[in-house]
């Protein structure tokens, strides 16, 4: 069963993506969470560079970061100052600023929660 807010989230995710995509503000070296990308073309660009690279007799180096719960860490009030900076507003903006107040979340483990 689907719940009510699943359909909102899909709702707001295809407006915003649009919106943002029309607008040109996704870098074209982001990979994630776009569409006819993923994890496949981020490597194929990456070793792409690394060998344009090394043919040409330069350094390389990598820095690789684990960003699975990234949006855990987001700071609510800077990405509200992004999407406003980016033309969100209005009633998106307010229900962006709603979804980021006062959330809490739990876990449950063989019938025992633990969290907020």
């Amino acid at each position: 069963m689907i719940s009510l807010s699943k359909v909102i989230e899909k709702i707001l995710h295809k407006r915003l993506y649009d919106f943002f995509d029309q607008q040109k503000i996704f870098a074209k070296e982001q990979h994630g969470f776009r569409l006819k990308t993923s994890s496949e073309t981020a490597a194929f660009s990456l070793l792409e560079t690394v060998l344009k690279a090394l043919n040409n007799k330069k350094s390389v180096g990598g820095l690789f970061l684990d960003l699975k719960k990234a949006f855990d860490c987001v700071d609510h009030d800077i990405l509200l100052s992004k999407l406003n900076f980016y033309g969100i507003s209005g009633k998106c903006y307010e229900h962006m600023k709603s979804y980021t107040n006062n959330r809490y979340q739990r876990v449950v483990m063989n019938d025992k929660w633990n969290g907020n």
